[in-house]
């Protein structure tokens, strides 16, 4: 048999039966970017409102109140605190300890969010 081949894994051999011409030959389907430049604009619009978060949480009286809520677990008051920054998207959050995770997520269409992963201890 002049095409069999034979590979020795450990104790065993292993008798491969179909030939390397099906993956030479592999079809993919046509590349359509539209989908993927309409993420990356919508996600440019949330990252422009993870600026605004950003900025409020630099300052002092502001991160205080994060911190507080975020201590007492109380959730729903820390994602309230950080909508009324005027940012549209949709806020989740998740925290510890250690920091805060917060997911700006677009409202009107699931393409696409932005995690900020911020520590403060």
């Amino acid at each position: 048999m002049k095409n069999d081949t034979y590979y020795s894994f450990g104790p065993f051999w292993y008798y491969r039966t179909h030939p390397d011409v099906y993956y030479r030959y592999r079809q993919y389907p046509q590349v359509n970017p539209s989908i993927f430049h309409q993420s990356a604009s919508l996600t440019q619009k949330l990252l422009e409102e993870a600026n605004i978060l950003l900025q409020q949480l630099q300052r002092n009286d502001f991160a205080y109140q994060v911190m507080m809520y975020a201590q007492k677990s109380q959730q729903k008051e820390v994602e309230k605190l950080l909508q009324s920054t005027g940012v549209k998207a949709r806020i989740e959050t998740n925290f510890n300890p250690n920091g805060i995770h917060i997911h700006l997520i677009r409202k009107d269409i699931d393409c696409c969010r932005i995690i900020l992963a911020l520590r403060w201890g």
